[in-house]
């Protein structure tokens, strides 16, 4: 299922964006936080990667029920042309993991549908190999801790979630998988509906 996105995001790009995340975040999780219906409030000023990263965490317990979007580099079309700034969501929800348990849980998504292309990633010596439009691969192939997903790529993901539920409720056998994988189909689910999935 084509996504209509553009051309693949490149493969060093990942790489150096997933060794640089193993390298210095190992022992931090992941939080996903996930929104609906949002609207941009604000546009950034020019500010560097860290700044705006920054303002995305300061963001999450606002009264007003905003947060601060920017895109990880090298993921930018995962966004689905939503611009960066501040934006108000009407509802939201968050769940949290371990960066090496968000590791292990993709190759073991992966597997559960039957996956049979590997490659080494130099961090993962089998690591999925799958190309845009694949089952889960916006999902496989995105930033470990930062950047968003914009609804269309949410409702394509959704799907995906929905068409293997059965498959996931059978394979997924690590401890903690399968709450995982209801979380992100909830994330999916929410987020199509002009939302966002967010990675911090």
């Amino acid at each position: 299922m084509a996504t209509g996105l553009g051309p693949p995001i490149p493969r060093s790009e990942f790489l150096q964006s997933q060794f640089i995340l193993l390298s210095f975040c190992i022992a931090m999780g992941l939080d996903i936080f996930y929104f609906k219906n949002i609207e941009l409030i604000e546009k950034p000023s020019v500010k560097n990667d860290s700044e705006d990263s920054e303002d995305s965490d300061d963001s999450e317990d606002d009264e007003d029920e905003s947060t601060s979007l920017y895109q990880a580099k090298g993921f930018e079309r995962r966004g689905d042309h939503l611009v960066a700034g501040k934006y108000k969501a009407k509802e939201r929800g968050s769940f949290r993991m371990g960066y090496g348990h968000h590791m292990r849980f993709r190759c073991n998504l992966y597997k559960a549908i039957g996956g049979k292309k590997w490659k080494d990633m130099g961090f993962c010596e089998q690591f999925p190999d799958v190309e845009d439009g694949e089952p889960f691969a916006e999902l496989i192939m995105m930033s470990d801790c930062e950047g968003f997903i914009g609804p269309i790529t949410s409702e394509k993901l959704y799907q995906d979630f929905m068409r293997y539920t059965t498959e996931a409720e059978k394979n997924l056998l690590e401890e903690g998988d399968l709450y995982l994988y209801n979380e992100w189909k909830k994330a999916f689910k929410c987020a199509r509906h002009n939302g966002v999935v967010q990675f911090c």
